[in-house]
């Protein structure tokens, strides 16, 4: 397996990938999405690719200098969307992932990982357990329209 940063040479493939992870999503915008990660300076993603060249997963990351849950500091490296195709789950793909974040991460300066999931998700949160991650406390967010 090897990792590398996508580059709009992988944008078909991360797509395809990204609309599987969030099927709520219109093609469009996640294209248009992923296009604005590619070029964010704050952000950063990995491809993960077996011997073949097919994709087995990915990882898109930023750096948030604003207080994130449960942090100790700033800034953290976050973990917005984490993937790994079917086929390739339970061969460490996201692990791998995560390890190439974390040395992203430390190169920008940032001595914590963070991530998110929701509540009722418990498959991503068992696997955040698995993956090192520890749980912050629970928060409430509120909503309010002001029109």
């Amino acid at each position: 397996m090897n990792i590398y940063p996508i580059t709009y040479s992988d944008l078909d493939e991360w797509l395809e990938m990204s609309l599987d992870l969030w099927p709520e999503e219109s093609r469009e915008e996640m294209h248009g999405f992923l296009e604005s990660f590619i070029e964010g300076k704050k952000y950063h993603n990995f491809i993960a690719r077996n011997g073949q060249g097919e994709a087995m997963g990915f990882i898109n990351l930023s750096i948030r200098s604003d207080y994130v849950e449960g942090s100790s500091g700033s800034p953290v490296v976050f973990i917005e969307g984490i993937y790994t195709v079917p086929a390739y789950r339970k061969q460490e793909v996201a692990r791998n992932l995560i390890q190439a974040g974390e040395e992203w991460g430390r190169d920008q300066g940032c001595t914590e990982m963070a991530s998110d999931a929701y509540a009722d998700n418990t498959a991503s949160r068992a696997f955040h357990v698995r993956a090192g991650f520890t749980e912050a406390p629970p928060i409430v967010v509120f909503v309010k329209k002001i029109l």
